[in-house]
């Protein structure tokens, strides 16, 4: 009987080691994946932070080259109003003149 107790006994001390073994690992392993999913969150942090600086860099100078477009169209189209009033500003008296003399 006290045979039959030890082996039971030498048994249940294997299974709890195994156990003990399996949560050592299963910790090992929960780590491990703590670790990568750390070193994973950095990385991909990383590589968006560097996207979104780029993707700024191009719609900024989009921005800058739409701005310059319309500052040089503007320009180009007071430059015209203001050669037509130089050329024509006689004759837009003389209309207008003309038309409040009329009435």
């Amino acid at each position: 009987m006290d045979e039959i107790i030890a082996k039971l006994a030498e048994i249940e001390k294997r299974a709890s080691d195994i156990m003990d073994e399996a949560n050592g690992k299963k910790k090992e392993l929960a780590d491990a994946m703590a670790e990568k999913t750390k070193e994973w969150d950095g990385t991909l942090t990383e590589e968006t932070d560097r996207e979104v600086a780029s993707l700024r860099e191009k719609m900024q100078a989009s921005i800058q080259g739409q701005l310059s477009q319309q500052k040089k169209d503007a320009d180009g189209e007071i430059l015209a109003m203001q050669n037509s009033y130089d050329k024509n500003h006689d004759r837009y008296v003389q209309q207008l003149f003309s038309q409040m003399t009329r009435e």
